[in-house]
């Protein structure tokens, strides 16, 4: 691999062939990369305050980059300030396993990618991103039990930020757009079962809030909840992505301003009244197919 120096968060690290963080460095599967800085706090080597060496694996079954503080090989714990030249440099938080590190890593405005590596219950709960913080979350297939209960009406994930969403398995409430924020949502499911009625899969909610689905699964629970709902100015792109599950009385809900826009996907509705310029929705039994003209 190539160890010339290269600019981690503006700081020259050996090794590294990556621009976002130390412990995102990306090396060729099965090597090392080694970096020296002083890394701290390392909390689990008990007083040491200071190591002076570090090493990153690459781990193949997990596809992750797995940090180890030496000398004594322990782990650095998820959200580490690591030091490089003695300017910081956040620990990217891909190994969350459970509620309270999920919560951590999205509040932290350093983090940027979180990996979600366990399964996440927290019935009644949102998980949110501040406006103005980034994220891209791979939630790796892991079960993700959040959000709407009998006395919640939380979404499972609230975005007032930016998110990007991929592997998804949600298996409770699903996912909202707030006061101007920007969701992508590129991959997984969403088995839609949130304990009460009049609740959506996705929602854009305020001016400039916007949802963009690119693919995945969603199913419903109950005919009095809703695929789509937009509304005081939000948008809902969908490019794709599979919306079946028992079929919704009112399937999209739109209001001053809302907009509902479809260029993709297979519906068990007929999609036409929302659909883009330049689109169709084909026909077939029971489901009906967007595809270009």
């Amino acid at each position: 691999m190539d160890s010339a120096s290269t600019l981690v968060n503006g700081v020259e690290a050996n090794g590294c062939t990556a621009t976002i963080s130390a412990y995102n460095c990306a090396a060729p599967a099965g090597e090392k990369i080694n970096v020296e800085f002083i890394a701290k706090p390392c909390t689990s080597i008990g007083t040491m305050d200071e190591v002076t060496y570090t090493q990153f694996n690459y781990d193949d079954a997990t596809a992750a980059h797995i940090g180890v503080c030496g000398p004594n090989a322990a782990a650095i714990s998820t959200g580490a300030n690591m030091f490089v030249n003695g300017e910081a440099v956040a620990v990217a938080a891909n190994n969350v396993v459970n509620a309270a590190a999920m919560v951590n890593a999205l509040a932290d405005p350093n983090v940027t990618y979180v990996k979600v590596n366990a399964p996440i219950a927290a019935p009644g709960e949102a998980f949110e991103v501040a406006g103005g913080d980034t994220k891209k979350i791979d939630f790796n297939g892991n079960e993700f039990n959040a959000g709407s209960t009998s006395s919640s009406m939380n979404y499972a994930l609230e975005v007032a930020g930016e998110a990007e969403v991929d592997n998804a398995n949600f298996t409770r409430a699903g996912v909202a757009a707030l006061d101007g924020g920007s969701v992508v949502f590129n991959s997984g499911t969403i088995n839609h079962k949130p304990d009460r009625t009049g609740r959506y899969i996705f929602c854009a909610i305020g001016e400039g809030s916007t949802v963009t689905i690119k693919d995945g699964t969603f199913k419903n629970d109950r005919s009095k909840n809703k695929y789509f709902g937009a509304w005081n100015g939000g948008t809902i792109i969908v490019e794709g992505g599979n919306f079946g599950g028992v079929a919704s009385n009112d399937k999209v809900y739109t209001a001053n301003g809302g907009k509902v826009i479809i260029k993709g996907g297979t519906f068990n509705f007929d999609p036409t009244a929302w659909l883009a310029d330049g689109y169709e929705a084909v026909n077939s039994g029971s489901t009906w197919t967007v595809q270009a003209e």
